[in-house]
């Protein structure tokens, strides 16, 4: 793009200049015409003085009058003078529109990896997860102290004594009868200890 515009720029200085030496010239050929033509005008209005003046003193001059002589045609032009010196370099062109946008160039090399960031804030706790399996059982642990005792249990009437026997229990009068091992009262005169 910059040499594009600098051959424009060229391009338009040396039409500049161009322009300029055709244009000197033709001033040049006319400032010379209206100065041929007053060097012209000037050398017959002397002469038609001096041919007044010898009339005017008697003497017959030879020839016409100046202002009776009728100028003759043009002659070639004469051959073409050298060419001037060189005139000063012309202002800058204004800029020309942009040009019409390039071809993306290829992408560029990854860059160096940056530094590490600071830590981050510790964020809110997480809920909590499920519950997990129970665990094997734990080694039985050592035997406690005794308890306190209890209270005493019921006893039997006076007369008897607690026995345990072999007895035939229903829950009708009929049965059916099993029989179990149990402690009962049994008064001292049926079998009982005295």
């Amino acid at each position: 793009m910059k040499d594009g515009r600098i051959w424009r720029i060229a391009s338009a200085a040396v039409i500049g200049l161009f322009s300029l030496a055709m244009l000197a010239g033709v001033v040049w050929l006319a400032a010379s015409l209206q100065q041929a033509q007053e060097q012209l005008t000037a050398s017959q209005a002397n002469a038609q003085n001096l041919y007044e003046q010898l009339l005017a003193e008697g003497v017959e001059p030879d020839g016409e009058a100046p202002a009776e002589v009728v100028p003759g045609p043009a002659g070639d032009p004469g051959p073409r003078g050298p060419q001037g010196p060189t005139g000063p370099d012309g202002r800058d062109g204004d800029d020309g529109a942009p040009g019409p946008a390039g071809t993306p160039g290829a992408p560029g090399e990854p860059g160096e990896p940056g530094d590490s960031g600071a830590p981050g804030a510790q964020g809110p706790a997480g809920a909590p997860g499920p519950k997990g399996d129970p665990g094997a059982a734990g080694p039985a642990g050592p035997a406690g102290p005794s308890g306190p005792a209890g209270p005493a249990g019921p006893s039997c009437p006076d007369g008897s004594s607690p026995q345990t026997r072999w007895i035939s229990m229903a829950d009708t009068e009929l049965g059916p009868f099993i029989p179990m091992q149990a402690t009962v009262c049994i008064p001292e005169a049926v079998g009982g200890t005295p």
